[in-house]
């Protein structure tokens, strides 16, 4: 256990710059996609399709007829395919074909999500006022919410493992840091494994 430690604290600085250097160019590339990105045409999504069907969402809340809100909404994507993200039809197309009740509940729900979540963006794009961060956060993509946990949970076990050295070997503390340190390992290669397998199968439909 001591030398796969060892092991892991002289290899993690080697790896950590390499994340960090990815990660600053992805942010810095997406910081300038999103500076220089034409408005007018999230304008145009949003007005004609996120809006109002978010709109009608809302007004149907208590509705529990979800073939009959799908009817009302069905015109704005089918109307403006060409301004509507390819991931969004295909989950409206899958969800209107979903003949279990059961689950066209479930995908509906994630659909509704979705559609709000989007809804919170496109307002903060345009300059509207929009909600907090904590509520735009609670309806990401669990791919996403994924890709920000691993970074931080990376962090933390590195530092479990920077203290773990601190202590003598055997020693309470020393049991503590190195057992925190394996279960941020074991969470990470769960949700790994979890990330590939959705990547996976949203690649397949």
């Amino acid at each position: 256990m001591k030398s796969f430690l060892n092991f892991l604290i002289d290899i993690l600085p080697i790896i950590i710059p390499v994340m960090l250097t990815g990660l600053f160019t992805f942010l810095v590339t997406a910081y300038k996609y999103n500076k220089n990105k034409p408005l007018d045409k999230f304008e145009i999504t949003y007005n004609r399709v996120i809006y109002p069907v978010y709109i009608n969402m809302v007004e149907n809340e208590s509705n529990q007829d979800i073939d009959s809100i799908l009817q009302k909404i069905r015109h704005y994507f089918t109307e403006n395919k060409k301004y509507v993200d390819m991931p969004t039809l295909r989950a409206f197309d899958e969800l209107c074909k979903e003949e279990n009740q059961k689950k066209k509940q479930r995908k509906y729900k994630i659909f509704k999500a979705n559609i709000e979540n989007q809804n919170k963006i496109f307002r903060r794009e345009l300059g509207y006022f929009s909600q907090s961060v904590d509520r735009v956060y609670k309806y990401l993509d669990p791919m996403i919410k994924t890709g920000f946990y691993i970074p931080i949970e990376f962090c933390f076990m590195y530092s479990f493992l920077l203290f773990s050295t601190i202590p003598e070997e055997g020693s309470i503390w020393y049991i503590i840091l190195t057992t925190a340190a394996s279960i941020l390992i074991i969470v990470m290669i769960v949700q790994l494994i979890i990330f590939i397998m959705r990547k996976i199968y949203y690649l397949i439909k």
